[in-house]
């Protein structure tokens, strides 16, 4: 995870932007790594995926690097126009020689709905976390998320302090999307749950 270097650093996005590109300081990530280890394989034999909430890639180069020839990840973001995180993004796909896979929307995933493929085959939902922004993301998933398709949502199972920041999320997922019966849960890693559409 992240160290309270990292947590101050991050407050600053511009002087963060400089110092990775100078490959002083790695970017950033709230997603732990048993959670993108269970992403990973849920993302294997996929070939259009979607990340809704980017920040600054960490989680976006690991899923790509899973995709098989001719996959693509999607990655939905509303970044500001030159966002430095958007730059750190870049430049850590750049690194991670996962580049040609990854397409960035600097967008919310209701703005994105339409550019997005009519049917995807993974989500990966970690955007904005209150109430109203994870039932946009939500509509969006219902929307184009194809059957037997594969819907992750971090940050919707309480695991430690941070929860607090999430606390609209994890009702929104416990009232609706968890009891919608087009969907099966199939695995809970840390705050990550992991759903399978049915019809």
């Amino acid at each position: 995870m992240n160290s309270p270097f990292h947590d101050q650093i991050s407050r600053r996005p511009r002087i963060f932007n400089v110092l990775h590109k100078l490959r002083l300081i790695a970017p950033q990530t709230q997603t732990h790594p048993a959670e993108r280890a269970v992403l990973k394989r849920y993302i294997k034999e996929c070939v259009a995926a979607v990340e809704v909430g980017t920040y600054m890639g960490v989680t976006a180069a690991e899923l790509a690097s899973e995709l098989p020839q001719g996959g693509m990840l999607y990655c939905v973001d509303p970044y500001l126009n030159d966002d430095p995180y958007q730059r750190v993004a870049q430049r850590h796909f750049a690194r991670q020689k996962v580049t040609s896979r990854i397409q960035i929307l600097a967008a919310t995933s209701t703005q994105a709905a339409s550019v997005l493929p009519a049917e995807v085959d993974f989500f990966f939902v970690d955007g904005d976390h209150s109430r109203k922004g994870l039932e946009a993301d939500w509509r969006v998933v219902l929307q184009l998320l194809k059957k037997n398709g594969v819907a992750a949502f971090h940050d919707t199972s309480p695991v430690h302090e941070k929860d607090r920041n999430s606390i609209e999320a994890i009702a929104f997922f416990d009232e609706v999307i968890k009891p919608d019966r087009r969907f099966k849960l199939v695995e809970t890693c840390m705050s990550t749950n992991i759903l399978v559409r049915l019809a």
